[in-house]
Formats: structure tokens, sequence, C-alpha cells
């Protein structure tokens, strides 16, 4: 029989990472795995009922319609849902969340050019270094040693005025 946070051929085992959720082939996640999660949050999609989620194992995107009003960026929850195969990678759909009070940003992945381009660090929380060229209202360009990157902005009320003043 399969543990806690593993995969099994018959039953479905509950899933308590976001490791053992985002390692899902696309027809496992389908088959709906029971999740149960906690982690901080670490990006808003509003638009999308969705937030990003990290554990201690990586990051992991949860649509969540569960709630009005999303969580706050470093609010530390708690998830219960399902899998789905999502867009690109496996993901969660809640069916509950619950707030377990503040919590603690991770340390940030500082990723490489390749892994920025290959999608390995979908969901993960990074950080980037660099030159900030231009800035719009929801979204920033910065100049890296290896070539420029254009940034959406996930924060709670972005306005490009509060930015303007790091662009150069």
């Amino acid at each position: 029989p399969a543990g806690a946070g593993e995969k099994a051929a018959g039953p479905l085992s509950l899933l308590t990472t976001a490791a053992a959720v985002h390692q899902l082939s696309r027809e496992e996640a389908e088959r709906g795995y029971p999740a149960h999660l906690r982690g901080v949050v670490t990006c808003l999609l509003p638009e999308r009922s969705a937030f990003t989620l990290q554990d201690g194992t990586r990051g992991l995107y949860v649509v969540d319609f569960t709630r009005a009003a999303p969580p706050e960026i470093g609010e530390w929850v708690e998830v219960r849902g399902t899998t789905d195969p999502g867009l690109f990678a496996p993901i969660v759909n809640a069916s509950e969340v619950r707030s377990l009070g503040p919590g603690r940003l991770p340390e940030p992945v500082q990723p490489t050019w390749d892994q920025l381009l290959n999608g390995s660090l979908d969901a993960q929380y990074v950080q980037l270094q660099g030159i900030v060229t231009a800035v719009q209202s929801n979204s920033l360009t910065l100049r890296t040693r290896h070539g420029r990157i254009r940034m959406e902005l996930r924060l709670n009320s972005p306005r490009a005025e509060a930015l303007e003043r790091y662009e150069d």
C-alpha cells in the first residue's frame, strides 16, 4: 500500500506535499487525487481565483473558488482539494482553504537563465537581479546579465507610479 504523499495504481492515496502533486503525470492528475497541503501563499492571481502555495518541497498553483476574498501573500494556509492536470503542470482545485495565520516567505530560488526559459521553476518563489529598464502599471522590464525579462507583477495593488523610482 502507498503511504501519504505516494501515488497508487488502485485507490487514490492522499497527497500531502506540493512536490507529490507536481510529480503526477497528466493522466494521474486527471484522476483527481485527494490533496491536503499546508504552505505559504507566494503569489495571487485574483482574476483566475487562484494563488500559488509553497510548502517545504516546492510551489504549486491552487485554484480557489471557496472564498470571496483571496488570501494574502505571506499567509500560511491549509488547502484540501483534488488534483487536476492544469494547462502547464498539475494543480490543485481547492474544496477548502483555511487560514492558519501569518506565514514566512521561503528563501527564494536564484534561477539560472536556462531554468527561467525552460519552465522548470513554474510556481516557484524566485529572486532575480538586474536593472529595471521600463515600468508599466502591472509589469516591468528587467535587464539581467543574460538578457531582458518582462515580468508581470502580482501585487495586491500594483501602481506604476510607486515603481517608477526603481527605473534605471
